[in-house]
């Protein structure tokens, strides 16, 4: 989890919530206090669902999950043989056969709070997220929601864990399904000539080798999903998946045939979903 907002310090981001302030040391530096603060354009604020919070510190909720498997096979062997006393035959065979496939898949959400930061000195900071607002007080707003009246952490989804109160903000993928192999063959004869003066042995060998390889790399797909300043304001969790940005209603969408996000899962992850737990979110949006 991280607090990314897209906005800046002199448009209000990282103020004290009113009433109260910031304490710093001696040397000017802050210490702790509760930071609030504007998120910036909100681009569902004259929407029929005006959520997104006027006040509150936007952060990055972020999963990532790595699928791996390597696998290397090798098979050798070699055989000595010495028909006399004088002659010696070696051969030596390998095979390697390997390969490795991979799937990454990032997804990023997001919420507001506000942050009430406790520095501490030399300890560990202590840190807690409360509800999003000017002064401490989230305000009411489902009877008459609006531009200046948000919808956000009102009951009954006054939780975090809510997904009425989280936007889905960005996915990446990369996939490699690469694999190689390789052989090789050592022949070697070495004679010992006898009564040879100065000569006490000669090889003569043969080498050969051959390796074939496929690489399927795919490129760090990363892909914006929505955002609170445009394209009508963000994708919540619990909007249904059909493609109609609505009121967030949380109803099941009907089932439908699980495929990657277009434009998002790139070609070369070959739609490689088969409905495992990295990417049940992967459904047509």
């Amino acid at each position: 989890m991280e607090i990314a907002t897209d906005n800046v310090a002199n448009n209000g981001d990282s103020q004290p919530v009113t009433g109260t302030s910031f304490d710093y040391d001696g040397s000017g530096v802050f210490t702790n206090g509760v930071i609030t603060g504007t998120p910036g354009w909100r681009d569902d604020q004259n929407s029929a669902d005006p959520r997104t919070p006027v006040y509150g510190l936007q952060s990055n909720n972020i999963r990532r999950d790595v699928a791996q498997e390597f696998m290397t096979q090798d098979i050798a062997f070699n055989l000595r043989w010495t028909p006399t006393d004088n002659l010696r035959l070696s051969l030596d065979y390998q095979r390697v056969e390997s390969e490795v496939q991979n799937l990454d898949v990032g997804i990023w959400g997001s919420t507001f709070q506000n942050l009430d930061l406790q520095l501490r000195g030399d300890k560990a900071p202590h840190f807690t997220f409360l509800p999003p607002s000017q002064d401490g007080t989230v305000q009411d707003c489902r009877a008459a929601p609006s531009g200046a009246c948000s919808t956000y952490f009102n009951p009954p989804n006054a939780s975090f864990s809510d997904p009425h109160n989280s936007f889905w903000r960005s996915a990446m993928d990369h996939a490699e399904d690469s694999e190689g192999e390789e052989e090789a063959i050592r022949f070697d004869v070495d004679f010992s000539p006898t009564n040879a003066g100065w000569l006490e042995s000669v090889r003569v060998g043969v080498r050969w080798a051959e390796r074939d390889q496929t690489t399927r790399f795919s490129q760090y797909n990363w892909g914006v999903l929505s955002e609170i300043w445009g394209g009508g304001g963000p994708v919540w969790f619990d909007d249904p998946v059909d493609g109609v940005p609505g009121a967030g209603t949380g109803a099941r969408p009907p089932p439908r045939k699980r495929r990657c996000l277009t434009g998002i899962i790139s070609s070369a992850a070959k739609c490689r979903c088969r409905c495992n737990r990295l990417c049940r979110f992967m459904r047509t949006v």
